[in-house]
């Protein structure tokens, strides 16, 4: 049982969702365009690519404008020292702002809520207020594309920060002291990096840094949109108050891509985190 405890770290990769925060520079506040990465190619041939829809007429594009509530559920494969590799899941839910110029799109992104499953019962890690709240609005850019009768929607791959500053965002490494002057304190609650918490068989605090690259590929239908998220992150623990806790762990995405995935509904512009996940249920069933 000793090695179970380690499960809740893992979750972690929960930080590697599509909302706000820090962009790559790590400087708070709004992600720039420029903080996008195309790690993973997420466009594809013809994604966002103007020449593909000039002969599209302006009127055929999709209405996406508007405000979105959005499920992003992230499949991941945890690997537990001495025990071995379990599944877990990580879901965020989130409000979505959408412009439209032509089939370019822009969006901010809202955080309402993140829940981690780390594939035991015994161990829950908890996404305080404060980390929440420190992930801010931040925004988001995407393209339409018609493909065989079909209208796909790719939101680009980008980096994010947590907890950290670098001059190389996608390649300087991570800092694993809690001294290292590239470590911030982003939620503001007196420990360096961001802060989760852990309860179940052994409780405490968890200090740490990450590095987290993520986009989506999916299909305009009506008021849906529907896909797979491409994900990856990094991180460092750089400390805790529980010595049990304060131990380094992995997870990565699942193979099975079908683990990946999101689910936008359009909403009412006037409907807000409280809302969304008071109706949780109803937006999201497919």
């Amino acid at each position: 049982m000793k090695y179970q405890r380690l499960a809740w770290v893992l979750g972690l990769a929960f930080v590697g969702c599509t909302v706000g925060g820090d962009d790559a520079s790590g400087t708070g506040g709004a992600a720039g365009a420029d903080g996008a990465v195309d790690a993973f190619d997420a466009g594809g041939d013809g994604a966002g690519d103007e020449d593909a829809a000039t002969d599209t007429d302006e009127t055929a594009v999709p209405e996406v404008e508007g405000v979105w509530a959005q499920v992003l559920v992230y499949g991941a494969i945890n690997d537990i020292p001495a025990v071995g590799q379990m599944p877990g899941t990580t879901t965020t839910i989130q409000r979505i702002t959408v412009q439209r110029s032509w089939t370019s799109l822009s969006m901010m992104a809202e955080p309402c809520a993140i829940e981690i499953d780390n594939g035991t019962p015994v161990i829950q890690t908890i996404v305080p207020d404060a980390f929440l709240a420190s992930l801010g609005v931040s925004d988001r850019l995407g393209a339409l594309s018609l493909e065989g009768g079909q209208w796909r929607f790719v939101q680009e791959s980008k980096l994010q920060l947590r907890g950290v500053k670098l001059d190389a965002p996608q390649t300087e490494a991570l800092p694993v002291e809690a001294s290292d002057p590239r470590v911030w304190d982003q939620d503001a609650d007196g420990h360096p990096g961001v802060t989760i918490r852990i309860a179940g068989m052994t409780d405490g605090e968890v200090y740490l840094v990450q590095r987290d690259i993520h986009a989506l590929d999916g299909t305009v239908q009506g008021d849906r949109i529907d896909g797979l998220a491409d994900w990856s992150t990094e991180q460092v623990v750089l400390g805790s108050d529980n010595p049990i806790l304060d131990m380094q762990t992995a997870s990565a995405k699942d193979p099975n891509a079908a683990l990946s995935y999101f689910r936008s509904t359009r909403i009412e512009p006037n409907m807000d985190c409280v809302a969304i996940l008071a109706q949780r249920e109803q937006l999201f069933q497919r």
